[in-house]
């Protein structure tokens, strides 16, 4: 290499590890300045994370709020349904003792009453129809008639016998069917429709009891919801420096 050559290379070298050396003394120089900045922007970080929590709880509170009035809306429509289910089955409780005791009193005696009226009256037209029936065949032969006349009176005697003994049988089983078996299964539908009354009553009330406990339980868990959200919020403000959030 030449001289020359050589004497430009050397303050070139200089220069070099010159720069390098004030680069890495600037970099060793200012850690405090690095240090703070990252400071900063952990504390940013930090800043940023508690506001998000803070916004995640204060919307939990809102749900929980909205949960409380729920549940306070569907326990009040509740109770009213169960009101109204235990005034109809009191209604029911108060109307079929007395159905069941009209009809023992009213209903069947004159059902029976009417049911003998008229197998009596049938009763009746059959005896006299029988009795006209005598009467003629008496009287025909004492007495000398036309053969054909003689024959139709005395047949128009026997069918209206007839017919009054038929009308006699229909209104004796109609009768038997009205006093054996109609009537008592109206008493029995009557009895059990008391029965049922009372035991939908008695159910009905214990339905109520179940309720009323089932919605306390409600609204406790949705109280204690909120007052949980409020407390974990205000803690959440308090740590952050904020002021506490008002129960509404």
């Amino acid at each position: 290499m030449r001289f020359i050559d050589l004497c430009c290379l050397v303050p070139l070298s200089l220069l070099v590890l010159a720069c390098q050396s004030t680069h890495s003394d600037a970099k060793d120089a200012n850690p405090d300045k690095t240090e703070a900045k990252a400071k900063s922007e952990k504390g940013d970080d930090d800043k940023d994370a508690k506001e998000e929590k803070v916004k995640k709880k204060q919307r939990e509170l809102d749900d929980a709020r909205l949960q409380l009035t729920i549940a306070r809306q569907e326990t009040e429509s509740a109770d009213r349904k169960e009101k109204d289910d235990i005034q109809d089955a009191e209604y029911g409780m108060e109307k079929a003792p007395e159905a069941l005791e009209q009809f023992q009193k009213v209903t069947r005696p004159l059902e029976l009453a009417k049911a003998q009226l008229s197998y009596d009256r049938t009763k009746e037209r059959a005896e006299e129809s029988k009795q006209e029936l005598e009467e003629l065949m008496s009287m025909y032969k004492k007495e000398e008639f036309a053969a054909l006349t003689k024959e139709l009176v005395v047949n128009r005697g026997k069918k209206n016998l007839e017919f009054a003994n038929r009308n006699l049988e229909q209104d004796e089983t109609e009768m038997a069917h009205t006093r054996d078996i109609e009537l008592p299964r109206k008493e029995k539908d009557l009895q059990m429709a008391l029965q049922k009354a009372d035991s939908k009553l008695r159910e009905e009330h214990k339905d109520q009891e179940k309720l009323a406990n089932e919605n306390e339980l409600k609204l406790r868990k949705a109280e204690r919801a909120v007052d949980d959200a409020e407390k974990e919020l205000e803690k959440l403000k308090t740590d952050k420096g904020d002021a506490k959030v008002a129960k509404p």
